[in-house]
């Protein structure tokens, strides 16, 4: 249960939606994060005429890409391994649409422990490592959308992410581990 301070992550009124369509990729691990794969896909679409910029930082401070977070207009996380961690909870917390392949089973094992209700989607942008050319092609086209995309996504945050949200879900833990210690005594 990764939590954040969604005070501290709060959305600043940062221009988007002008001049060059900014990705922004921060790997910590090139082939598990799909890196190449992301770094191909942009340049083929500047290739084919598209006004696109991929921003990249590695072993950087928080301060920094965080920073680089709110210049950009998408967010690309991971396109490999099928979940997410911080770097997508904190674009989201800033109202990024971020882009991470999702696996199918893992979205179902969230579903039966409970953590995501049966009909919850993550408002994650899903592309694979196959699919990430497309995906940012659809989403230049669909500029427009990123506003409510992002909003959806710092949506998803506080009721999943935010220490209020991760302070309930310990409470509920804590409260049915004594209730089961009553019940065995």
């Amino acid at each position: 249960h990764f939590s954040i301070d969604t005070d501290l992550w709060a959305p600043t009124q940062q221009e988007s939606g002008n001049g060059s369509f900014k990705v922004f990729h921060a790997p910590n691990h090139r082939n598990i994060k799909g890196t190449q794969h992301v770094i191909d896909a942009v340049e083929e679409l500047k290739h084919e005429g598209f006004d696109i910029e991929l921003l990249m930082i590695e072993k950087r401070p928080n301060h920094e890409v965080r920073a680089m977070i709110e210049t950009a207009d998408v967010i690309v996380d991971q396109l490999i391994i099928g979940w997410y961690a911080m770097f997508a909870i904190e674009a989201m917390a800033l109202e990024k649409p971020v882009i991470c392949y999702l696996r199918e089973d893992l979205k179902d094992l969230y579903k039966t422990a409970g953590l995501l209700e049966k009909d919850e989607e993550i408002p994650l942008i899903s592309a694979s490592a196959l699919t990430i050319k497309e995906t940012l092609r659809d989403l230049y086209n669909k500029r427009e959308q990123l506003p409510a995309i992002g909003q959806n996504g710092r949506d998803y945050v506080m009721q999943h992410h935010s220490l209020d949200a991760i302070a309930t879900k310990f409470k509920t833990i804590a409260e049915q581990a004594l209730s089961i210690q009553k019940n065995t005594a």
